[in-house]
């Protein structure tokens, strides 16, 4: 008996075989003729060896990528005539389907029969070029009625900060009531153009710059149903509120939302700073107490301590509370000296998650060998294929 050696794979392998030969392109053939494909620059050539079958006996078609050719080999001698010894050449019909590349063109497929061989030829798609779409911030119009809009916005707030100016008011108060009208209206028909365009009315309604600018029309013509005594005075709050339609301006800053994310960011760090900075403040304040309490100088609480600490470790100092002791005096030096340091404190948080934030900010590019977006801002090259953005500007 003879020992063979098993191979693990040699199952697997002769199933793969077997799965392939079940997967023959060749249906009811009787025949098989012999094939040869050659690529070429421009297109793909297959060349089928079909000697002794006439061209109207051979059939090409394509369907859903694939490419399929029939025909029939016919003998020339009848059995009736001729009794045959031995047949070797094989008659009747064949057929052989080739799927087609991805960059075959379906639609430009030539066929010509000479000299027993069918040749074949199917050209090549031209190969697609990315298309550089460039991303603009605006149409030039937009851009020009964004202008209009914030010179609007300054113009409306000069005019309330004006009228609340006596000696103003008494010589130009109509021309700024009448001008206050103006604005509102220009700034009523861009709202409900707003909300006329938009996809979404009610959630930009309900949105934050969705309310700052219906605050922004509603007081003037709330004013209007509000008379008395107290009338002056309710146009007074009223005015105050409009006050809020220079908030709509943040939204024609580009770098607003840079900003917002890197506040988002330092958020912990914030929060953290001005807990430390209370308990600070507590502490110094009751210290202050302890020193000053009693001895004149306004020194008469904790809580009236403490508001002095604010005061003086945001280095304001209003004067309206002062040490009168030597220790005191003292200790109010070492605060206002910590309050410059601490104001830096925060500034160096925030700078820090804006630098951040606008490093992971990404640009407008675009790969032009795999369309590829999302790059970052100091990107050279493309984070999925590796290919260089900027390669026009540098090859030029």
């Amino acid at each position: 008996m003879n020992l063979v050696r098993w191979t693990p794979f040699g199952e697997f392998d002769h199933l793969v075989r077997s799965l392939e030969q079940s997967r023959s392109p060749v249906r009811r053939a009787d025949w098989l003729p012999l094939v040869d494909i050659r690529e070429s620059v421009e297109s793909y050539h297959i060349d089928v060896e079909v000697p002794a079958v006439a061209a109207e006996d051979l059939s090409v078609t394509v369907a859903e990528g694939v490419l399929n050719v029939s025909g029939e080999r016919r003998s020339a001698v009848s059995d009736e005539d001729n009794r045959t010894h031995r047949t070797e050449r094989r008659y009747g019909r064949f057929e052989r389907s080739f799927s087609l590349p991805e960059d075959a063109d379906p639609e430009a497929i030539s066929a010509e029969s000479r000299d027993g061989v069918l040749y074949l030829s199917i050209a090549k798609r031209a190969p697609e070029v990315a298309k550089k779409i460039d991303v603009k911030a605006g149409t030039p119009a937009g851009k020009a009625f964004d202008m209009a809009v914030i010179v609007l916005i300054l113009l409306s707030v000069g005019a309330i900060m004006l009228d609340s100016v006596d000696a103003i008011n008494a010589v130009y108060g109509d021309w700024l009531y009448v001008a206050e009208w103006v604005f509102t209206l220009l700034f009523t028909v861009e709202y409900a153009l707003r909300l006329w365009c938009i996809q979404n009315t009610w959630r930009y309604a309900r949105s934050f710059y969705g309310v700052i600018d219906l605050i922004c029309i509603l007081p003037t013509y709330l004013s209007l149903w509000f008379a008395g005594s107290q009338y002056f005075l309710v146009i007074r709050v009223l005015r105050v509120l409009r006050i809020f339609r220079v908030l709509r301006m943040v939204r024609y800053v580009g770098e607003a939302e840079l900003i917002t994310q890197a506040l988002v960011a330092s958020r912990r760090k914030i929060t953290v700073f001005v807990a430390s900075v209370l308990c600070l403040v507590v502490i110094f304040g009751s210290f202050m107490y302890l020193i000053e309490g009693g001895r004149g100088g306004g020194f008469s609480s904790i809580p009236n301590s403490i508001y002095w600490a604010v005061s003086t470790m945001t280095t304001v100092g209003y004067g309206d509370i002062t040490p009168q002791t030597p220790l005191g005096r003292a200790l109010a030096t070492v605060i206002m000296i910590m309050g410059y340091g601490i104001i830096a404190v925060p500034t160096g948080i925030v700078t820090l998650e804006l630098n951040e934030a606008n490093r992971r900010a990404a640009n407008t590019r675009t790969c032009p060998h795999c369309s590829a977006e999302g790059h970052l801002r100091e990107a050279s090259y493309c984070w999925r294929c590796g290919e260089h953005l900027y390669r026009e500007s540098a090859t030029n």
